[in-house]
């Protein structure tokens, strides 16, 4: 499975949550709207908050720190570039295949967050 692949999943499992919440919850289209033009980081945190009450960055903040590191990855390799992540201490390397399993657990984390 591609990085690319990785990121795409999470972020169509976040729309489709948020999506979801907000129709049970009767909120506004043109808030969601709103909120689904935010950059992928902040929906997943503040964007999930204001439409479902809940934030995956503050209930998973492991796998919300590695959807962040690879969505970093995402746009380097969305702009030709190689995949580079920037790490919790803030040094910046290259991918590595030990990074891929935490990819997955990160983004399995997101789709079955509830």
């Amino acid at each position: 499975m591609s990085l690319i692949n990785l990121a795409i999943a999470a972020e169509a499992s976040l729309a489709n949550k948020v999506n979801t919440s907000a129709k049970q919850k009767g909120i506004a289209s043109s808030r969601l709207k709103r909120v689904l033009r935010f950059d992928f980081l902040k929906q997943i945190h503040e964007g999930s908050r204001e439409l479902t009450g809940k934030s995956f960055k503050d209930e998973h903040p492991d796998e919300y720190g590695w959807i962040r590191t690879l969505w970093i990855a995402r746009e380097h390799l969305a702009h030709g570039k190689d995949p580079r992540i920037e790490m919790a201490d803030g040094k910046v390397r290259d991918v590595i295949l030990e990074d891929i399993p935490n990819f997955i657990r990160a983004v399995h984390a997101l789709v079955w967050w509830d």
